[in-house]
């Protein structure tokens, strides 16, 4: 397992000096926060050949979340979904620039939990979806899939969601499974054994059950040690989202140490 910080976990940190910072620390890896790219005024908007060559530089690979913030993979509002559309694909391609190997994906929610919006919502996200794994495969990128929310209105949120959108898809989706998220909704071992073949990238946080903390690896009440077989068979990448106001980089290097003590047992 590749072991990663996202570019988030660094606080101020610009996605240049997030690479220099995760070799630093000894990471591989480093996931790109897809919105920066469209911020206005953004202090952290960077070319493309510029984050490549750091990151080719310090030897650190590269991935990228796809842009979410305002946005829906499913929206039936025109403006918002022709918006998620057109960002997601601009993305895609400032990700290949800068040779990003894999792409994380949010799934669309439903404004209600009503049958007919439910669907409606679900067919413009596997339609999106197709349109960008056409676009993805063109740029040599895996498209990982994040589970979300426990609610009715997110599109995965149960393991089976899950595994009928990648076979939708014969299979070429792939999953980014979210041990945070799982673990809200008390499913983390179900996803396993549902989607390990399918399972190509991780995000490895903490809580307490009840909220999106993203406190460092082994802070909250998730049992990592339930799961230390899956995570030391785990050939894929790994990226620590560890959301920290106070330190954050002490908070990465103690959410580090901590998943190392577990592999390690």
């Amino acid at each position: 397992m590749k072991i990663g910080i996202s570019v988030l976990s660094t606080g101020h940190l610009k996605i240049t000096e997030a690479i220099k910072k995760a070799r630093e620390l000894d990471f591989e890896l480093v996931e790109i926060f897809g919105d920066f790219l469209f911020f206005d005024n953004s202090p952290f908007r960077e070319t493309s050949k510029e984050i490549g060559r750091v990151a080719k530089e310090e030897g650190v690979e590269l991935t990228i979340h796809l842009p979410a913030l305002d946005l829906n993979t499913g929206s039936l509002k025109g403006g918002v979904y022709k918006l998620t559309r057109e960002e997601n694909i601009t993305a895609l391609n400032f990700a290949a620039e800068a040779g990003v190997k894999l792409a994380v994906f949010h799934p669309a929610s439903a404004p209600v939990c009503f049958q007919p919006i439910l669907k409606a919502v679900e067919e413009r996200m596997e339609k999106l979806l197709g349109d960008l794994l056409v676009i993805a495969n063109s740029l040599d990128i895996i498209i990982a899939v994040e589970n979300l929310g426990v609610e009715e209105t997110w599109m995965v949120n149960k393991p089976d969601k899950m595994l009928k959108l990648i076979n939708t898809f014969d299979s070429e989706l792939k999953v980014a499974l979210d041990f945070g998220h799982a673990h809200i909704a008390k499913l983390t071992q179900e996803f396993i054994d549902t989607l390990k073949t399918h399972i190509k990238h991780l995000h490895l946080h903490d809580n307490f059950g009840f909220t999106d903390e993203h406190l460092p690896v082994g802070t909250g009440s998730l049992p990592y040690d339930n799961f230390k077989s899956f995570l030391k068979g785990f050939q894929g990448t790994a990226i620590m989202e560890i959301f920290s106001f106070k330190d954050p980089i002490n908070d990465i290097k103690i959410s580090l140490e901590n998943l190392k003590r577990i592999l390690a047992d």
